[in-house]
């Protein structure tokens, strides 16, 4: 996602918040302006001047996803390499307001989408990777100490029983999520194999061997209409009717799912034993 599309998931009140970080802060309590004040900002003459107000942690976590193929901030990748995460929210001074979640100017550089997680706007990344320098690799000599870290991570979610505990784990969404957008879960194994120095402990084999084996339980096949029948009366012939019942799908008592590319079909059907379809 853009820039411009992904500050459009917060409140003004948030935005207000990243606003206040560039120069001359906020000038209009519209979400409208403050999502272009940002936009101008990042893409223009202020960007450098913001990469100043990050930690040296900040800055190489923007780092890491700016260089990123796909421009993805992984958290648990970041932990593991670094053995520290980036603020995101400031501390908070107060115990009431909505202060306690002010985020940080790091927040200006990755954005968070439902569908993508924290990333690195499309857009934004290459000003970035004029002036960011790519992040080393790994030293070897921390390797074992990071792989270490990324599996005790995982345990802490996994241990016991890993069907009943990562199931509400944000943790075991996260990776059922990366799954869906094609990211292999072998991946993380094989760093965790690698690093860790020793096999891995049973939990995070276990959690590993769920998500890589429900990741892809679903498939979509195409799209479909739920289709409401007026009554039982209705409902009998259309069922009984093998020109008609091999179209459709019971949903309910009075409810039928219909293909989109079988709809034309099916209305066809339905009018040669005397009903109409209507939206």
């Amino acid at each position: 996602m853009t820039l411009k599309e992904t500050p459009g998931c917060l409140t003004v009140p948030e935005l207000k918040d990243l606003v206040g970080y560039l120069r001359g802060g906020a000038s209009s309590a519209r979400k409208d302006d403050l999502i272009e004040r940002i936009l101008v900002a990042m893409l223009g003459s202020e960007l450098e001047t913001a990469w100043t107000l990050l930690d040296e942690t900040q800055q190489a976590a923007v780092a890491e996803a700016a260089h990123h193929p796909l421009g993805e901030y992984s958290d648990w990748r970041f932990r593991a390499k670094y053995q520290r995460a980036p603020a995101f929210q400031v501390a908070a001074a107060k115990s009431y307001g909505y202060s306690a979640g002010k985020r940080t100017a790091w927040c200006l550089f990755i954005q968070y989408a439902p569908d993508e997680g924290r990333h690195v706007p499309t857009d934004l990344r290459p000003h970035l990777q004029a002036f960011v320098p790519p992040p080393a690799p790994p030293a070897q000599g921390s390797r074992h100490a990071a792989g270490t870290s990324a599996a005790r991570a995982l345990a802490e979610v996994a241990e016991d029983d890993p069907v009943r505990r990562i199931q509400p784990c944000r943790q075991g969404e996260n990776s059922l999520a990366a799954i869906e957008r094609g990211h292999d879960i072998a991946e993380l194994k094989g760093f965790l194999e690698s690093t860790g120095g020793s096999p891995l402990p049973e939990p995070i084999e276990s959690f590993i061997a769920l998500c890589e084996h429900n990741g892809k339980a679903l498939k979509t096949l195409c799209s479909a209409l739920l289709i409401e029948r007026r009554d039982a009366e209705t409902a009998a012939p259309i069922a009984a009717r093998p020109g008609t019942s091999s179209l459709c799908l019971r949903a309910g008592p009075r409810t039928l799912v219909v293909r989109t590319n079988q709809l034309a079909k099916f209305r066809e059907r339905v009018r040669s034993i005397g009903f109409g379809m209507v939206s």
